[in-house]
């Protein structure tokens, strides 16, 4: 005859403690990993979107070093250029104002080949907020989405009149 704790298939009342406990100790941990207790609270999170309303396909770069590539945007598309980040509980965060923190920040658009724009800090006068210029916060604009899992963005524009005359 074969002892009862030794019948394969059956699990021992020692067995059943230590499934217990194991359960226990991953429903604790998963919802400490899964920030179930955080519904109330989300990170703000913001798009920043580069939008071509011209007809050219433009390319676009956000640093001036010899590692930095340019970026094409075709005409009437947008550009996601990077997520800024802030806490939902912080009533003071402006995206803007932190994409402008960035103090190595410029924007270098080309058409055709050839450097048409470069909006720098130092070439903004910020006294002037009529100015279409990628420094200028009025520039910009505020969107969110529909949807309650993607971002909500900021969008600045580039125009045909940020270009002037461009000889074909």
């Amino acid at each position: 005859m074969i002892p009862k704790w030794k019948t394969p298939g059956t699990i021992t009342p020692i067995g059943n403690k230590i499934i217990l406990y194991l359960t226990v100790a991953a429903v604790v941990c998963n919802l400490y990993a899964c920030n179930l207790f955080s519904w109330d609270c989300r990170t703000a999170g913001h798009d920043v979107l580069v939008k071509n309303a011209t007809n050219d396909t433009l390319m676009i770069r956000f640093r001036e070093n010899e590692i930095a590539k340019f970026y094409p945007i075709h005409p009437n598309s947008t550009f996601d250029y990077a997520t800024l980040n802030g806490l939902c509980d912080d009533e003071d965060f402006d995206p803007i104002e932190t994409l402008f923190e960035n103090s190595e920040l410029i924007c270098q658009v080309k058409i055709k080949d050839s450097l048409t724009i470069q909006w720098t800090h130092e070439g903004f006068n910020e006294d002037s907020s009529n100015e279409h210029h990628f420094f200028n916060y009025y520039s910009w604009q505020k969107g969110n989405t529909d949807s309650a899992y993607i971002f909500d963005y900021i969008l600045f524009e580039i125009k045909e009149s940020d270009f002037g005359h461009i000889d074909e």
